[in-house]
């Protein structure tokens, strides 16, 4: 199995609300060679249990790999924006 670096930052604003989710910036790339691993979706994310997570139920919303945003650039950048979002209960 490859290992995989992972660095993730939150991108929520504190004057911004998206409601009950969360929107998580995350870079993926490979540990061997530092390239990105490109075209993750949605069941490649998953969310732990944790003491911290396990009062709410929580599911990966929506992936997004998001493009370096220069004009006629296509390199492969390995981020992604995920938005984690509370599961209404009932």
């Amino acid at each position: 199995m490859s290992r995989l670096i992972i660095e993730a930052v939150s991108n929520q604003k504190t004057n911004y609300s998206l409601g009950e989710k969360l929107l998580i910036l995350v870079s993926v790339s490979k540990a061997h060679d530092g390239k990105p691993i490109i075209g993750l979706k949605e069941t490649n994310f998953k969310i732990s249990r944790s003491p911290a997570t396990s009062a709410y139920n929580v599911k990966v919303d929506m992936v997004i790999e998001v493009p370096w945003g220069l004009p006629n650039d296509n390199e492969a950048t390995g981020f992604y924006e995920l938005v984690i979002a509370q599961i209404p209960s009932g």
